[in-house]
């Protein structure tokens, strides 16, 4: 499903009016329930690869919080921040690997996801967030569907709190929406899909070069 398509803005009028039909404090398992969707559409083996992953992150976030000890507590970050990376770092190379690349399967949105998990589990190493007991109020921080493909990286301590914090429906708030949408398809049409036109083969130069060399290209091309 891509964000330029009518499909795409029929799935989001639609969640957005089941959205305000429940009550606001249960209107955060809406946004969930359509994240899931959104995902599942795109294959139900994306689906559980990303929660996976998820929940990888909220038990080794879990094990963070509880753990005291100095070093220990450095060996959990480092080994959970390092099993998040190399799974970005094996899909992002074994796409551009002839052999496997066919039976690869890279989950929507893994750059985004990955990066905004590592975000969190520093966050709580160094003790600036607490770390979610729950794990469905996680899993929608992670698969929060409008910002899956393009982001951008949120703090889980600033955006977690909107998520959960249900919205009145506003004839302001619908107002900026529709600005902000409008806003963004322009740049998404007449900016970013014609600098592609440039920018995706020297993506796919770079790639080469550096699956040949032995190096990942993920480190030094975000995209998810």
């Amino acid at each position: 499903m891509t964000f330029i398509s009518w499909y795409f803005l029929a799935f989001v009028l639609g969640a957005a009016a089941v959205y305000y039909v429940f009550p606001i404090s249960w209107r955060w398992t809406v946004l969930l329930a359509a994240s899931i969707l959104f995902y599942a559409q795109a294959g139900w083996t994306m689906l559980a690869a990303t929660m996976v992953s998820a929940c990888y992150t909220w038990v080794m976030g879990l094990a963070i919080t509880k753990t005291c000890q100095g070093r220990k507590r450095r060996g959990l970050v480092w080994c959970a921040i390092g099993g998040l990376i190399g799974l970005l770092a094996a899909c992002k190379v074994a796409v551009h690997v002839p052999a496997i690349s066919g039976s690869v399967i890279v989950p929507v949105g893994i750059s985004y996801y990955t990066f905004s998990s590592v975000g969190y589990l520093a966050d709580i190493y160094w003790k600036k967030e607490e770390a979610q007991k729950n794990p469905f109020r996680f899993l929608l921080f992670i698969l929060y569907f409008p910002k899956v493909m393009q982001g951008p990286i949120e703090k889980y301590r600033t955006f977690s709190g909107q998520l959960a914090k249900g919205r009145r429906i506003s004839y302001e708030n619908i107002t900026y929406g529709i600005q902000l949408i409008a806003w963004g398809f322009f740049k998404k049409l007449v900016v970013s899909n014609r600098a592609a036109i440039y920018t995706s083969e020297i993506q796919m130069d770079l790639d080469k070069i550096l699956v040949r060399g032995g190096a990942t290209p993920c480190g030094l091309w975000y995209c998810p």
